[in-house]
């Protein structure tokens, strides 16, 4: 499916997807290849009238049979993958497949070849996860040594993650359809112009929106504590309403209460009414909410499913009720997050409220080489990162605080990343720490955009020069 939807191979990403993935992203993936199902059924009726006419001749036992169906699944599974490929890879096949003896053929190599690299992929899969269990000593022990410094701190800080979000597709961001009713009417919202994620896959990006990792330091995540943690060193009563299963990071014990909707009947709009019972619950200290959302891999309520929307003409019948269908996921999350906000706004407190996704998606609009849908990729194009990022605060907060909404206005339009998020949100409520850095702050005037940016897949680590980058958002207004 990787192959056919992104046309590169698979990543580390995907195949840990595959680990932690629901019901609702099997689905979503599954039902555009559906020509795969048939085509195993007759591949399995010929197995089985094969086996008929070997009984006759000679009996096999259960164990032989076993192993002969074992065989030929594992061939057929390596022929699938290998003959969709052979044209985009052709001189990889060339020089390695058909001709073993040749001297460069290494493990190294195999990573270019399918179906080897899905093999070469699994290798380091587990050496990756090898890694990961003497980290996660330090990470017991580990502190930030957080202190928050000033009076006019915010009361309320929520985070909500969003999945497989673009920003190209927000009415907000001068979408040409209607799918912001709410937001777009919100006065006290910043959305962020050149905002993107430092991976295209949830595996890859998630470490770096809750940690102070870069693609610089992949492993930093498993040593040291999430942002969750660093609200808690200063007071804060932290709350994690979670619509995935994303505790890949082994921090499902860092918030001090963990609401976990994980499962396949999850709708986002359930966190509605869990975060205003913490909202309203009464308690007088300041709290940090994180959620994340099902986003892209939910489901739907009835009442946000509209066709209302302008025809797209180089769409096919398809290829537009995907498009139809995305954007009625954006409306449904424009109601969410308003509803969120409005609950936030009742309490005349000072708050704060932050979204962005985990990465963004090709959607048929020449994101990339092959004009294709999906994310994930090896070779990882600007459609997969490019997210939205916004951030509204009530009265309160912007009253209290001039200085800091001034630097966000001020930096809207330069490259910002996810990797950002954890200066920003914690010089937002004036938490400092042992290695925090106001350049990296998009809420301060001393932040200074980076001149690349950094997509870390868990295979390489793609650079786009600024240029590249501002060249590509300016393409998408």
């Amino acid at each position: 499916m990787t192959l056919i939807s992104i046309g590169g191979f698979i990543t580390q990403s995907a195949i840990a997807a595959m680990i932690n993935t629901n019901s609702n992203e099997i689905k979503e993936f599954v039902s555009k290849f559906y020509i795969g199902i048939p085509l195993f059924l007759v591949y399995l009726f010929f197995i089985v009238l094969a086996f008929r006419q070997i009984e006759n001749k000679i009996k096999l036992g259960n164990k032989i049979k076993i192993i002969i169906s074992g065989v030929l699944v594992f061939l057929l599974f390596n022929i699938v993958i290998a003959i969709p490929m052979y044209k985009e890879v052709r001189t990889h096949y060339n020089k390695y497949f058909f001709v073993f003896q040749n001297s460069d053929f290494t493990f190294h190599n195999t990573k270019n070849v399918p179906p080897l690299n899905f093999y070469h992929q699994l290798i380091l899969q587990n050496e990756f996860l090898s890694k990961i269990s003497p980290l996660l000593k330090k990470q017991e022990a580990f502190t930030f040594n957080a202190k928050q410094e000033k009076k006019n701190n915010p009361e309320i800080v929520i985070l909500v993650i969003g999945e497989r979000m673009r920003y190209k597709n927000w009415e907000i961001n001068g979408y040409d359809r209607a799918n912001n009713p709410y937001l777009k009417n919100e006065t006290n919202l910043i959305s962020f112009n050149k905002h993107f994620s430092n991976g295209n896959s949830t595996m890859a990006s998630i470490p770096f929106l809750l940690t102070e990792a870069t693609p610089k330091t992949p492993m930093k995540p498993y040593e040291e504590k999430t942002i969750i943690s660093l609200f808690k060193e200063c007071g804060y009563k932290t709350y994690w309403i979670s619509n995935q299963g994303v505790f890949f990071l082994y921090n499902d014990k860092e918030p001090d209460s963990l609401i976990s909707n994980f499962n396949g009947n999850t709708v986002d709009d359930v966190v509605i009414n869990q975060a205003n019972k913490i909202i309203d619950n009464g308690d007088s200290g300041p709290k940090f909410i994180l959620i994340n959302l099902l986003g892209g891999h939910g489901k739907i309520p009835k009442t946000f499913k509209t066709n209302q929307y302008k025809k797209v003409s180089y769409l096919n019948s398809v290829q537009e009720e995907e498009l139809d269908h995305y954007d009625n996921l954006i409306l449904y999350h424009d109601f969410i997050l308003s509803q969120l906000f409005n609950e936030i706004k009742k309490t005349n407190k000072s708050a704060v409220l932050y979204f962005t996704p985990d990465h963004g998606t090709l959607l048929y609009d020449n994101d990339s080489a092959k004009n294709k849908f999906g994310y994930g990729s090896e070779q990882v194009y600007l459609g997969e990162v490019n997210i939205p990022m916004f951030v509204m605060y009530t009265d309160k907060y912007g009253k209290d605080n001039p200085y800091l909404i001034e630097n966000l206005k001020k930096n809207k339009d330069k490259l910002t990343t996810n990797d950002n998020l954890f200066n920003t949100i914690s010089d937002m409520a004036s938490i400092k720490y042992n290695r925090y850095d106001d350049t990296k702050s998009f809420s301060n005037s001393k932040f200074v955009e980076d001149d690349t940016l950094l997509v870390y897949n868990r295979i390489t680590t793609k650079k786009f020069t600024k240029k590249e980058v501002y060249k590509y958002t300016n393409s998408k207004k």
